[in-house]
């Protein structure tokens, strides 16, 4: 070293660095070995200062402690001054390690390894190592005594873990015979071995460091492995048992952990403990120690740190292999099993105080005290008592213990404290706990120790509420796997191992609040933000609802078990899949705005895109499996609790509380759950990808959900079928079952098939059920053939096609298949092509013929639907396939069999005349039997609105229009079919007929109608009224035929013949049947009214020939006063229009009266004059037959009105009159006015028309009475009253008609001047254009007739108004015959509602409006007495 001049003395303010300095040689150094910055250190000084022996040890304990903060600071201008010369810096070294051996204070030998530390691993001095090596060599060579070397082994083991590359060389080196340093490793290891012997715990604490960091590296541990069995392993294990200090311990314990990082020494000191355990019943050699046992003793004591590092090193054998380690950890035992501790006591109540039992061993002498404390129960125990330490550390480190043992079957059968039972371990803890209290506390407080933790599955869900506050996400994943695992195992072993049954007396929890608990827990977890937890909670939850029946003790050999808390369950199903939900929904909000984020030209970032979004979807994926999982078990536990009796809802419930917590509400929410949430996500998910486990769960739920609510599973599967399910499953089976691949997803989805298909079999869609036969064909057809299915659909097409000879296997396939896309087409689930499946279809019935097979008729009812649903309407089917149907139809014993209902297969059967003639009329008559829509609305509406048909009728419509044939199949359906079909039929005509004007098929039904007709007549002449009760439907029918004539049209023979045979048929019936009368009598009106003249004489004259017919006539009229407001009334109304309508076109024709008929004059009179409520019709309808006899003038030939028996003597004033008599003519005059001011537009035209024939009737006999009744002051204020129905009611044409009556027997005091030339004013202010031809023929008759008085007095309104009428008249007179020569247009109307329904009779007031424009909808009979003052008394009208 060089030397340097003498420096100047150190003045004042350098005392520090004259502590750092060695003030007398320092002058010398060389300013080289001076460092540069603060602190300022001499190396050459620090040469000559520490090993000096007069400088005291607390200076060189500074220098020490500035040179390491100098280290730590300036690392490379340390290690610069060092590396100077590197004599210089090895005897730095030795200087350093001479110390370190030499100094006896604890703190200098702590900074000499410090500073000896830190300089070897400097990069420039290496070298320095090797140096320290052979320092450390010497030093282990030459030590006497084994406790001279703590230091020198502490700074080896500080040089390994600083370095940890040292180890594998030294270890190499020791590998390497022959070398020299070889020989000093072998010393060393040598020397490591008497150290671990040594009776010093500071020595055996250093030895155990060093072997742990030589143990870290893997090459190291391997070459070491040999030296580890043969000397180190009894050595260690005896050492680590009889530790006593925490230093050993916790040294001990991580060369523990080093070495069970290897298989291979695990597997060692586990064989060296199981020796130890076996020879523990005999005599134990010394040296002999277990692992278990030792682990179990640290896990025992009070330290935290002890406790986690036991358990860390028992995870870590576990790691290796739990099914072979475990159950020595659950074996292990406290040696001797027995450990008496006596206690001197002052007080002995202190004990009882702390157990609070009596049931312990004890034996008092005196004041002391004998207690016996057994310490055999199982490790897991402690771990147990452990979750409820306020560590998270310590928990965590359990939750892994338990996670591992609870693998081993013995963790269940030998731990009982898993199920909750732990009174005798708790008296066992209490006195462990006890021993406790006295040996270190020394104090009598007992309150703390009363209160022991709980244990088992109960201590987990303890430690999981606890835990959840926290914020340690891994402790929340810990907790809740081992909360699954311990479910899942018990399950299992439960399941699967009987022998290993938990105890028939224990529970997996105590108690229905604990169950609750743990519950709300699993609920609190699974709505975690965190997704790690939340996956965590949804596994717990599986477990927990897959053994909840275990968690419960729900078994036949349990007699009290906890109630089923249905409530909490659903809570707990909703939280997991409004969880799972959640996520799926908050992945897909994410995703779009990923996308955006990226830029679109950035390949690697699309790259990376891409593979984020696929591990989102498969996170999502494992989500959602677990979910289901989670909810397939849910469905399990209520299929499994639907053999329960105790299980069908809580029995604690209030009477007065809904029944929600039962059974039955539970399942309803699982497949209402399942319907909202679980589909939803599932199909959502197979939008990005499919999993088969996934689906395979998922079809299993949908199967279980068939069971859990039958009361649902038809509709559920057919909102299952109508959401595509058929198509999905086929194609899962296709993707992945083919070629013997995924059988249990295939099994699933053939289950799932088989019971789905069956629902939809049992209560078909549109079809009566199969027999119990067919169902357990088809069954057994489904169970054979639905596994055997895995094609796509073009396969499945192409082996259905397949014409060969088909043998059994192939043909249950091709039956299933028919039968999938049956059910699928039937819920509008259409994914093949319709013209290939058609094909295919035809080809399949074929191949049945040619092999002389007949299809099951479910399978055939398909075959036939696929045909009708795929036919295209251009290409109609091969001859042979229809000649197939046939046949196969023919052997079928009833057709409804095989029928679904559907307009296309109606179609498809009326389309070929072979299959139409033979089935067209049964197959008719099921589509009417099944057509649902409301045929009465139908019946109802009105001919103008044409509202829109229904699918099906619109489609018979279209059929009927291109084949009227199928007219004839209908007519035979009304005959011969139900009544309630009959009528269903019936009015489908009319509807048609009403709406289909332009197709002419009059003729067709007449004619089929005639033979129908002869036909009942022939077989039953006399009574045919009990042929058939559907005979009123045709004749109503006829009746409508007849009255789409809008023209007059000639009577051919045809016509004549039916009105031959109706006459005939109505002859033959009795007043009673009216059903058969009213049509009867509404064909033979309109038959007479809609034909040219002379054909009107010819039917007249077929009519008037038929006397049963006048015979039927006579009696039904002489009901009108008994039946007047009867259901007769309609018939009674046709009867009186009949009658009328013959008498005068025998009148009018002088036609040959085989038969008269005897009208009594006074019951018609007494009709009129006091109607019943609701006759307004009948009424009119009387009104119509009197004015046709006062126009004959009571002269008819047919019609004889003849007197009652009663009637007295005439008076010589009535002769003028005869048959009428004066009174007869007041009273009716009376009856008419009554009826007039009913305002009843009907009622008011035939009481007009009948008031017109009376007067002229009186005028021509006695022109004074015609006159007085004309002018008679009642009928102005009968005018006024009429006249006060609103706005120019003065244009109504009976008011219009009754004026014209006033004025042409000039009634001057009913109508005035004035007032004729106010409503001429009215009328020329009107658009005449606007109204009816009714209103303006009557309007230019009181016209002409004012004219022809001489009443006009404004000559230029008069001559307007007349150039106006005189431009309207043509149209007029073109329109219809004179007025007093026709129906009224109001009860024309009503004898067209007659026709069509007999029972608007009874609802006159319900008539469309538009038909009588100025109807008043209320009305009431004036008496005659009620008139006023102003129209003089009745007295003076009679007298």
């Amino acid at each position: 070293m060089a030397v340097r001049p003498p420096a100047d003395p150190p003045g004042p303010g350098r005392g520090e660095e004259a502590v750092l300095l060695l003030e007398r040689a320092h002058y010398r150094h060389d300013a080289r070995w001076l460092l540069p910055v603060s602190p300022r250190l001499c190396l050459a000084c620090a040469l000559e200062l520490l090993p000096g022996r007069g400088v005291s040890v607390v200076r060189k304990k500074h220098v020490l402690s500035c040179f390491r903060d100098a280290l730590v600071r300036h690392a490379s201008l340390v290690t610069q001054l060092v590396a100077q010369d590197q004599r210089v810096c090895n005897h730095f070294i030795s200087m350093l390690f001479g110390l370190l051996c030499n100094v006896e204070d604890g703190s200098v030998t702590d900074l000499c390894i410090e500073v000896l530390v830190h300089l070897t691993m400097q990069p420039k001095l290496e070298q320095t190592i090797h140096c320290l090596l052979d320092e450390c060599h010497k030093e282990l060579c030459n030590m006497p005594s084994v406790r001279g070397s703590l230091a020198t082994l502490t700074l080896l083991g500080k040089l390994v873990d600083a370095i940890p590359a040292l180890a594998d060389e030294l270890v190499m080196e020791h590998a390497s015979p022959g070398s020299l340093v070889f020989f000093w490793t072998g010393n060393m290891m040598e020397h490591l071995l008497r150290g671990l012997v040594y009776p010093n715990e500071g020595v055996q604490a250093s030895v155990c460091y060093l072997y742990g960091k030589l143990y870290s590296s893997p090459t190291a541990a391997e070459i070491l492995s040999g030296h580890f069995r043969e000397k180190l392993c009894p050595l260690f294990l005896s050492t680590l048992d009889g530790a006593q200090t925490k230093e050993l311990q916790i040294n001990c314990l991580g060369l523990l952990r080093q070495l069970l990082k290897y298989d291979l020494f695990v597997s060692m000191i586990m064989n060296k403990s199981a020796l130890a355990e076996s020879a523990e019943s005999i005599a134990r050699p010394p040296g002999e120690t277990s692992l278990p046992l030792v682990l179990k003793k640290l896990l025992l004591s009070r330290d935290e740190t002890l406790q986690v590092a036991s358990a860390h090193c028992i995870t870590a054998v576990l790691v290796h292999s739990p099914m072979k380690h475990a159950p020595a950890f659950i074996h292990a035992d406290i040696p001797g099993r027995e450990a008496l501790l006596t206690f001197s006591l002052e007080d002995p109540r202190i004990l009882s105080r702390v157990l609070g039992v009596t049931a312990v061993a004890a034996a008092l002498d005196h004041d002391h005290m004998a207690v016996t404390v057994f310490s055999s129960f199982p490790l897991p125990e402690f771990l147990f008592e452990h979750l409820s330490s306020s560590s998270e550390v310590l928990i965590w480190s359990s939750y892994n213990c338990l996670i591992l043992l609870a693998e081993e079957p013995l963790f269940f059968s030998k731990c009982h404290t898993v199920y909750g039972a732990a009174s005798q371990y708790v008296l066992s803890k209490a006195c462990y706990l006890f021993w406790w209290a006295v040996k270190e506390l020394q104090s009598t407080d007992a309150s703390p120790l009363s209160c022991y933790p709980e244990v088992g599955i109960e201590a987990v869900v303890r430690s999981l509420q606890g835990s959840l506050k926290m914020n340690n996400t891994e402790l929340h994943k810990q907790g809740l796997l081992l909360f699954a695992e311990i479910l899942t195992r018990v399950h299992s072993l439960i399941s699967h191992l009987p022998f290993l049954r938990q105890p028939e007396e224990i529970k997996l929890f105590t108690s229905s609040a604990m169950c609750r608990d743990a519950g709300h827990a699993l609920q609190e977890a699974v709505s975690s933000p965190v997704l790690e937890v939340a996956a965590e909670a949804v596994k717990a939850i599986s477990a927990f609802l897959r053994a909840f029946v275990d968690i419960i003790g729900l078994r036949k050999d349990h007699q009290s078990t906890p109630p089923v808390q249905y409530r909490e369950l659903r809570a707990l199903v909703e939280a997991m899949l409004s969880r799972c939900a959640e996520f799926s929904q908050t992945l897909l909000n994410r995703r779009p705005l990923v996308s955006a984020l990226q830029p679109a030209s950035s390949g690697e970032h699309g790259h990376a895109s891409g593979r984020d979004s696929e591990k989102a979807i498969l996170r999502r994926g494992k989500f959602l499996l677990s979910t289901l999982e989670g909810f397939r078990n849910a469905c399990r536990l209520a299929v499994e609790f639907q053999s329960e009796p105790s299980a069908q809802e809580n029995p604690f419930t209030a009477p007065s509380a809904e029944k929600e917590d039962t059974l039955e509400a539970f399942s309803e929410f699982l497949l209402s759950a399942c319907d909202s949430l679980c589909i939803p996500m599932v199909m959502k998910h197979l939008e990005q990808a499919t999993h088969p486990a996934l689906m395979e769960v998922f079809l299993s739920v949908l199967h279980s959900l068939f069971v859990i609510v039958p009361h649902m599973k038809e509709k559920f599967s057919k909102k299952l079928a109508a959401s595509s399910f058929i198509q999905l499953t086929l194609e899962l089976k296709a993707r992945f079952c083919s070629r013997l691949s995924h059988s249990a997803l295939n099994q699933v989805c053939s289950s799932f098939l088989f019971y789905m298909c069956l629902n939809l079999l049992s209560v078909p869609e549109k079809t009566g059920p199969p027999s119990q036969e067919e169902l357990s064909e088809v069954s057994e057809l489904l169970q054979h053939g639905l596994p055997q299915i895995s094609s796509r659909s073009p396969e499945s097409l192409a082996f259905l096609s397949d014409r060969q000879y088909v043998e059994g296997a192939a043909r249950q396939k091709q039956c299933c298949i028919v039968l999938l896309f049956y059910l699928a087409y039937i819920h509008e689930d259409r994914f093949v092509s319709e013209s290939e499946l058609s094909v295919a279809v035809q080809s399949f019935l074929l191949s049945l013929q040619d092999q002389g097979e007949r299809p099951p008729l479910v399978v055939f009812r398909a075959s036939i639907y696929l045909l009708a649903i795929c036919q295209d309407k251009d290409n109609a089917l091969d001859e042979a396939v229809v000649s197939a149907i046939r046949k196969f139809l023919e052997g079928i014993p009833d057709l409804r069999l095989v029928y679904t209902h559907h307009p296309l297969l109606l179609r498809f059967f009326l389309s070929y005349p072979e299959l139409m003639s033979r089935f067209g009329h049964h197959v008719l008559e099921l589509w009417f039997s099944w057509e649902d829509c409301s045929y009465e609305e139908l019946d109802d509406a009105p001919s103008a609105g044409q509202p829109t048909l229904p699918t099906g009728l619109a489609a018979l419509f279209q059929m009927l229009r291109s084949s009227p044939s199928i007219l004839l199949i209908l007519l035979d359906l009304i005959y011969s079919s139900p009544v309630d079909t009959a009528r269903k039929v019936l009015i489908t005509l009319r509807t048609f007929l009403r709406r289909n004007k332009d197709v002419q098929v009059a003729g067709l039904i007449r004619g089929h109608f005639l033979l129908i007709l002869q036909h009942l007549l022939v077989e039953h002449g006399a009574s045919p009224s009990e042929a058939s009760r559907n005979l009123p439907l045709l004749l109503s029918l006829l009746s409508l035929v007849q009255l789409r004539n809008e023209s007059e049209q000639e009577l051919d023979s045809m016509a004549m013949k039916l009105l031959h045979q109706v006459s005939t048929l109505c002859g033959k019936c009795s007043p009673t049947d009216m059903d058969i009368l009213q049509p009867s009598f509404n064909f033979l009106y309109w038959s007479l009214h809609q034909t040219t003249p002379s054909s009107q004489k010819r039917a007249a004259a077929v009519l008037l020939s038929s006397t049963t017919l006048i015979q039927l006539l006579e009696k039904v009229l002489a009901l009108t006063l008994a039946e007047a407001d009867s259901p007769r009334t309609a018939l009674l109304c046709s009867a009186w229009l009949l009658t009328a309508s013959f008498s005068a076109q025998q009148h009018n024709g002088s036609l040959q009266v085989h038969q008269t008929l005897s009208v009594e004059l006074d019951q018609v009179l007494k009709a009129l004059s006091f109607p019943k409520k609701k006759t307004a019709l009948l009424s009119a309808a009387i009104l119509c037959f009197l004015r046709t006899a006062l126009q004959q003038s009571f002269s008819s030939a047919l019609v004889a009105l003849v007197p009652s028996e009663a009637q007295p003597l005439p008076a010589p004033e009535d002769t003028v009159l005869a048959p009428l008599g004066t009174s007869q003519v007041l009273s009716l005059v009376i009856g008419l006015q009554n009826l007039l001011v009913q305002k009843d537009p009907l009622l008011s035209h035939a009481c007009v028309g009948c008031l017109e024939a009376l007067l002229d009737y009186l005028h021509a006999r006695s022109p004074d009475i015609a006159l007085h009744v004309a002018s008679q002051p009642w009928n102005r204020f009968l005018l006024f009253t009429l006249l006060d129905a609103g706005e120019n009611s003065f244009l109504r044409p009976e008011i219009l008609r009754l004026m014209t009556l006033f004025v042409r027997y000039q009634s001057s005091s009913i109508l005035s001047h004035e007032e004729v030339d106010h409503v001429l004013q009215g009328v020329s202010l009107t658009d005449l254009s606007t109204l009816s031809n009714t209103t303006l023929q009557a309007l230019r008759s009181f016209f002409l007739q004012v004219q022809t008085m001489g009443l006009l007095a404004d000559h230029s309104m008069a001559q307007t108004l007349q150039a106006s009428l005189e431009g309207l008249s043509l149209s007029v007179s073109l329109g219809q015959p004179p007025l007093q020569d026709m129906l009224a247009p109001e009860l024309a109307a009503f004898a067209v509602c007659l026709v069509v329904d007999p029972r608007a009779v009874l609802h006159v007031q319900s008539l469309p409006v538009h038909t009588f424009p100025h109807r008043r909808t209320s009305f009431h009979i004036v008496k005659i007495e009620q008139l006023s003052s102003e129209c003089g008394a009745a007295s003076d009208y009679f007298m």
